[in-house]
């Protein structure tokens, strides 16, 4: 499971004034708020779904993301199509259903608005056309065609063999 990494942010106010030609510096507040940050822990980028085409109104997968705060909206988008709200830490997104690579990126913004960086992972969807080839080829239909012709012709022979020894 990956870490999630955490950033502080500091903000000082300062305020400057110049007394007798001398400037003067004072620093009047400071805040500090956690970045957010946000990591996708699923998929990976070695992830790889095998998909056949009558599963294909049904395909749909889990996004696991971790995340080092609250968070007040999550949302994904595959191969830059449109924003897809996320509800939860765990989700189960519609798989986009085109054989191949597939980017997923991962927004996600604080409570406060700050904004984390968006998170991206590539994933493989392998459609069982492309997973399976043909079983019965035309090469495979015509060796075992010759193979039976060499059997039949080899049988008849001896047959006629043994005819003649009688």
């Amino acid at each position: 499971m990956k870490k999630t990494a955490s950033a502080l942010l500091i903000i000082f106010v300062i305020s400057a004034s110049v007394v007798l030609g001398v400037p003067h510096f004072k620093i009047t507040s400071a805040q500090s708020y956690t970045v957010p940050v946000i990591s996708i822990v699923y998929p990976t980028n070695e992830t790889s779904f095998n998909v056949a085409f009558g599963d294909a109104p049904d395909f749909s997968f889990p996004l696991i993301y971790q995340t080092n705060t609250v968070l007040s909206w999550v949302g994904y988008s595959m191969d830059g199509g449109s924003n897809v709200t996320v509800n939860g830490n765990s989700t189960m997104v519609k798989g986009d259903l085109h054989s191949g690579n597939t980017v997923l990126k991962l927004y996600a913004n604080d409570t406060s608005g700050s904004w984390a960086a968006p998170q991206v992972v590539s994933y493989v969807v392998i459609t069982k056309s492309d997973a399976i080839s043909p079983i019965i080829s035309p090469t495979l239909i015509t060796s075992i065609l010759v193979v039976l012709l060499i059997v039949l012709f080899s049988a008849s022979v001896l047959l006629n063999l043994r005819k003649r020894k009688k």
